[in-house]
């Protein structure tokens, strides 16, 4: 297909990813990050009354007064009404702490205090944090079902250094470290000059980001993918109907994808900040960030087939910081890419800081971050 608007593109996008999608099941020490593809429910715990001190369970009758030494997480005696710590022992006889055993018992923790049974630990689509890992390994749980990330593997095709300077390594770290962003902690990057070099690269790997050098004639080098009738690279979709970043397209070799974003490294940038999500939503379960919803004070003309990013002026009021208006018509330099960047962290700081943003936006710049 060539040119989709915007949303008819992810359609086809997540449609193509999502036979992508895996379960395994992976020791909990490995899961930090993933995604969990099933609900983890608790036990109740504690099973039994438990001491919260190393010291002595008190208890028994008036007439039988009972006490044992007792460690943090043991099971309390029956008969114990309250456990006093080692170093609050000195400071009393025994027998007077005997006979006030009955008044008050702190340092014993009911039986499910912390977690009824049936609780909801983990849901499917979350994410394990250090948080969630922590708590499941309290509870003694090991394992986990998890939707992995599939094989993944950014190709830089031409020179390392093209013709705008190093805006393919530029696009190519920023692309991984987006990747690292969405669960995918090592991507495995490689250089091509020729499509034979990118096909044989596709073996074994699930998807392909087939990133340009930017140098002037590449966007022909890569043209065969999409004109030559005899090409092995299946179209899904060529170009899309969003500007600046029109030259972005989505192929099938084999039984890999391949996202081709054969254009300057800043405007791979902003491709890459609607397609990533995207395909880690659809390929490996990874909850997509909720759009940024900015306020846009004026209406202005668009170009009906396209969602047209105008320029943005944004201010981070906590510490003064400005960031340029980003005038996204005109090809970026590598002071562009800076902006890229300064734009995708306040994209993700927006919604836990709001109050620290002051924005302003024009127009359907908004379609960009959905």
């Amino acid at each position: 297909m060539y040119k989709p608007q915007l949303d008819l593109a992810m359609e086809l996008l997540q449609a193509a990813f999502r036979p992508l999608l895996t379960t395994v099941t992976v020791p909990l020490v490995k899961a930090l990050g993933l995604v969990s593809a099933t609900e983890i429910e608790a036990a109740h715990w504690p099973q039994q009354r438990i001491a919260w001190k190393d010291g002595w369970a008190l208890g028994g009758s008036i007439q039988v007064p009972a006490h044992e030494q007792i460690l943090t997480g043991q099971p309390v005696p029956q008969w114990a009404v309250r456990v006093v710590p080692d170093e609050l022992m000195k400071q009393r006889p025994m027998s007077a702490w005997l006979e006030t055993a009955h008044l008050e018992r702190p340092e014993i923790m009911a039986a499910g205090r912390e977690y009824q049974a049936g609780e909801s630990l983990l849901k499917p689509g979350e994410i394990i944090d250090r948080g969630k890992k922590s708590q499941l390994a309290f509870l003694g749980i090991d394992t986990v079902a998890v939707n992995p990330a599939p094989p993944i593997k950014v190709v830089l095709f031409g020179s390392a250094q093209g013709a705008v300077g190093n805006g393919g390594n530029a696009a190519v770290s920023w692309l991984s470290d987006l990747l690292a962003e969405h669960g995918v902690p090592q991507p495995e990057f490689a250089t091509a000059d020729s499509l034979p070099q990118v096909e044989a690269l596709a073996r074994g790997t699930s998807i392909v980001f087939l990133v340009s050098d930017g140098a002037p004639g590449r966007y022909e080098s890569l043209a065969p993918m999409w004109r030559h009738p005899e090409s092995p690279f299946e179209t899904i979709f060529w170009k899309w109907a969003l500007y600046p970043c029109k030259h972005t397209g989505l192929f099938r070799l084999g039984s890999t994808l391949v996202v081709a974003l054969p254009d300057l490294a800043s405007k791979t940038m902003l491709s890459a900040m609607l397609l990533v999500p995207a395909i880690a939503s659809a390929a490996w379960n990874y909850p997509c960030a909720p759009p940024l919803v900015l306020p846009c004070p004026v209406d202005v003309q668009v170009e009906s087939e396209a969602a047209r990013m105008v320029p943005l002026r944004l201010t981070l009021r906590s510490d003064g910081t400005h960031v340029r208006p980003l005038d996204l018509d005109k090809v970026w330099s590598g002071r562009g890419t800076c902006d890229a960047n300064a734009f995708a962290l306040l994209r993700r700081s927006a919604k836990a800081h709001s109050d620290l943003v002051k924005c302003r936006v024009f127009g359907h710049a908004a379609s960009m971050l959905q």
